[in-house]
C-alpha cells in the first residue's frame, strides 16, 4: 500500500551554516523517487556564496523532480517539503528566500498546476 493517494514527492530540507568549517551555507536535501515514497535521491551542495543560495535550491528541486519523473514514470501531482529547526522568525526567512526557486522551478518545468506544501517545525 503506498504511502500517500496521489503521486506524491516526500521532501527533507535543511540549510545551515558551519562556521567551524569557514563555510557560508550547507544544503542538504532527500526527495522520494516513487510512487510508494520508498526509494530516494538525496544531495548535499556546499556553497561558499550565499548570494548563490536561491539558485542552488532551485537546481536541486529541479533535478529531484527530474529523478521523481525517472523513478515513477511522471512527475509528480503533489510535493510535500519537510523543513525543520525553525525558530518563528526563520519561518518568515524561508518562505520568502526558499519558497519562490521551488515554485520557479515547477514553473520552468511547466508543473503549474503541482500542489506544493512547505512544512515548516
Amino acid at each position: 500500500m503506498p504511502a500517500v493517494k496521489e503521486n506524491t514527492m516526500m521532501c527533507g530540507l535543511d540549510v545551515t551554516e558551519n562556521k567551524d568549517l569557514n563555510l557560508k551555507k550547507v544544503i542538504g536535501f532527500v526527495s522520494s523517487t516513487d510512487k510508494a515514497c520508498t526509494s530516494y535521491y538525496s544531495t548535499v551542495r556546499i556553497l561558499n556564496d550565499v548570494g548563490k543560495t536561491q539558485k542552488a535550491l532551485k537546481d536541486i528541486f529541479t533535478k529531484s523532480l527530474e529523478q521523481h519523473k525517472k523513478g515513477s514514470g511522471s512527475y509528480p501531482k503533489n510535493v510535500i517539503i519537510y523543513r525543520d529547526g525553525l525558530s518563528d522568525f526563520q519561518k518568515q526567512i524561508v518562505v520568502g528566500t526558499e519558497l519562490p526557486p521551488l515554485k520557479e522551478a515547477l514553473k520552468e518545468l511547466g508543473l503549474e498546476d503541482v500542489k506544493l506544501a512547505m512544512i515548516l517545525v
